[in-house]
């Protein structure tokens, strides 16, 4: 009964169930995914970021979209929201990758103590500020770049990662820090 009143109601109400459904998924996926460490998190999504520009701006090559069950979408609400006109998406790159590598910037925090601001904050900012550059350009331009949140998300996370890693003169303990030997070496500094 719930599925066929869902099926014939109005598109709003569809799109907040789908959201709902979808929020839960990636709450629930973000908490039980653990990255160990930096260095590879970071790797995977250069390589995720590499393999998206290919396909966008690469020589004629296969892209294929993957459904994924984990999407997020919007559409104005009202005339007077100019800024979301179109109706867009938002799936794995652009919600829980971005959450498990905020996990992990938990973790680097309790071991590394940056100064000022930490690297959950930083990356919480880094990921704001990818996420702004994404949905304007989705929102306002048109072509194949705006389509693709791995092309803003991505660059704005690990960009804003390193240089606030080289402020705190802490780049190379960034690179290489690994939660199971965080946790071995609670009050033991081996990196300097």
């Amino acid at each position: 009964v719930g599925g066929a009143c869902l099926f014939n109601t109005p598109t709003p109400i569809k799109i907040m169930a789908s959201n709902a459904l979808a929020w839960g998924i990636a709450m629930s996926s973000i908490t039980t995914m653990s990255v160990k460490s930096f260095q590879s998190m970071a790797l995977f999504l250069m390589g995720l970021f590499a393999c998206e520009f290919t396909s966008m701006f690469g020589p004629d090559t296969i892209h294929a979209q993957a459904a994924a069950p984990i999407v997020l979408m919007y559409q104005a609400a009202a005339p007077i929201v100019l800024m979301f006109t179109k109706r867009s998406i938002m799936g794995l790159a652009h919600i829980i990758l971005p959450g498990v590598l905020l996990k992990l910037y938990r973790e680097m925090d309790e071991f590394l103590h940056p100064e000022d601001m930490t690297y959950f904050q930083a990356g919480c900012i880094s990921y704001a500020v990818g996420l702004a550059a994404w949905l304007g350009t989705n929102n306002f331009a048109t072509g194949v770049a705006c389509r693709s949140g791995f092309l803003f998300i991505i660059p704005a996370l690990l960009g804003g990662t390193f240089l606030w890693a080289m402020g705190n003169h802490q780049l190379s303990r960034v690179w290489r820090f690994k939660i199971k030997e965080a946790h071995e070496l609670q009050d033991v500094d081996v990196w300097q």
